[in-house]
């Protein structure tokens, strides 16, 4: 399966006076029954490229994690962020029932039947 982002924060801190023009993103990925939360941010108008910074097995202790790290900005002392967009997937997972549980093994046992001339020639005639 593909990658597929659940949520995602995107921040900015402006401030002309002091020649400021950042930003902050946060993603959190779905990829192989984890979620992945990465970071990117710099200079708005550069292409940064994501680092993922955290690895979790449940949707609701990625998600605390990057509220903590969103809040970190927004309320910083130094430079504070605001929020710009805020995109929640989440509801998506339970719509495409994506599990992070791992699937119990399922063992099927498959019965031979005798094929007798009767059976291959009433197949043919069905056919």
């Amino acid at each position: 399966m593909k990658d597929k982002i659940v949520c995602e924060w995107y921040l900015e801190c402006i401030d002309s006076a002091a020649n400021k023009n950042k930003f902050y993103e946060i993603l959190i990925w779905f990829r192989d029954n984890s979620f992945y939360i990465s970071r990117r941010f710099g200079r708005i108008g550069t292409n940064t490229k994501a680092k993922e910074i955290h690895t979790f097995k449940t949707i609701e202790a990625a998600k605390a994690k990057a509220q903590e790290l969103v809040s970190a900005k927004r309320f910083s002392k130094k430079d504070q962020y605001t929020l710009v967009k805020q995109i929640d997937n989440s509801n998506v997972m339970d719509a495409l029932q994506i599990t992070t549980e791992p699937k119990a093994d399922v063992k099927q046992v498959v019965k031979q039947k005798k094929i007798t001339d009767t059976d291959f020639w009433g197949g043919l005639s069905l056919a």
